[in-house]
């Protein structure tokens, strides 16, 4: 069970209180398994936790920024990460660097200045 870690280990990493890690657990927030009358947690699991906390948030401030515009559920092109995505059909990437490699493999099939290399470099979604 090296790979697994305790509510302690995580409440530590994540400064918060272990029960708070507990309390995710019981909830279904977070999944983990019980070995005993311990619970063990592998640290996938709570890097998906994270990554659909931070999902929400940038969802939560996307909707603030632009009322006006439908949010998707999507995966940055470049990293896989969650963001928030209009519902347009561009190549929405989640940061400046995400984007700068997106567009250089863009750039490496189809060439800079070509018409269809503007039609398909990435777009930052708005933070």
């Amino acid at each position: 069970m090296g790979n697994f870690l305790t509510p302690e280990q995580i409440g530590e990493q994540l400064g918060v209180r272990p029960k708070t890690v507990r309390d995710w657990l019981r909830a279904g927030d977070l999944i983990g398994i019980k070995v005993g009358k311990s619970w063990r947690i592998h640290p996938r699991d709570m890097d998906r936790l994270l990554g659909e906390r931070l999902y929400q948030a940038r969802l939560e401030h996307a909707a603030r920024l632009h009322p006006d515009i439908v949010w998707q559920r999507r995966q940055c092109r470049e990293c896989g990460i969650l963001i928030p995505e209009p519902s347009k059909s561009d190549q929405w990437v989640c940061s400046p660097e995400c984007r700068v490699a997106y567009d250089g493999k863009a750039e490496a099939v189809v060439g800079r200045g070509t018409e269809e290399f503007a039609t398909c470099c990435g777009v930052v979604v708005p933070q």
